[in-house]
């Protein structure tokens, strides 16, 4: 991940986190959303991530949406 070109950094735990800005086209998010970012990597050359992740409006307009999710790179 590249902190300067939108990326977010990962210190020296394998953990990272930071906020995502969101835009919509629909009607789920008329003002302006934001999204949340925790997570971690992990395996054999960082070949796999969890990450928790939460989705709400600045103006609380809307229920936060909040999940979890983990990825692998394939044949790992």
């Amino acid at each position: 991940a590249d902190p300067a070109n939108g990326g977010l950094a990962v210190d020296e735990e394998m953990k990272f986190s930071g906020g995502l800005a969101v835009t919509s086209d629909g009607a789920s998010c008329t003002t302006q959303c934001g999204a949340t970012l925790n997570g971690f990597l992990s395996g054999a050359g960082a070949s796999a991530v969890g990450i928790g992740y939460t989705i709400d409006s600045s103006d609380g307009s809307i229920p936060g949406i909040t999940g979890a999710a983990a990825f692998t790179a394939p044949g790992s």
